[in-house]
């Protein structure tokens, strides 16, 4: 049952071949101002329970970092949201990410957004970084990469 308070909760539908379950978890924002590049050889094309390369991958972190991850040398996501980029006037989201998201996808129906193929070379020419997800919506990040350095 849906919680009758007036807080912001998360909905989780979690299933397998014979039972599911729905679950209200309370929900707070996280805005993530800094961030770590690190490569990875995962794959994560879907929502699982079970997120132990991501958890292990933000291993001492501090609370405002958040791990941009690549793999191949191209930049695909973070543990908790997906990227753009912008790059010569134009807002760019990796075309091969970890987690196809339903806010990434609802931007690039709204061409907000432009599916590319983008390296560590592309990423140190974005002006502007921003993260974005279902629940947080689209924000820049403090921190874009030439501010990095």
């Amino acid at each position: 049952m849906a919680p009758q308070d007036t807080h912001t909760y998360r909905c989780r539908f979690v299933y397998d071949q014979e039972n599911y379950e729905l679950e209200f978890i309370p929900y707070k924002p996280l805005f993530k101002t800094d961030y770590k590049l690190l490569e990875i050889d995962f794959d994560y094309p879907y929502k699982y329970l079970d997120r132990t390369p991501i958890d292990q991958a933000k291993e001492g972190l501090h609370t405002h970092e958040e791990i941009i991850f690549v793999k191949r040398g191209l930049i695909t996501d973070t543990s908790i949201a997906n990227i753009a980029c912008y790059i010569n006037n134009e807002w760019l989201t990796p075309a091969k990410p970890l987690l196809e998201g339903t806010a990434r996808a609802r931007l690039l129906d709204e061409k907000k957004l432009t599916l590319a193929d983008i390296t560590l070379e592309d990423f140190e020419k974005a002006s502007k970084i921003a993260f974005f997800n279902a629940l947080t919506g689209f924000y820049e990040v403090k921190n874009h990469p030439s501010e990095q350095r």
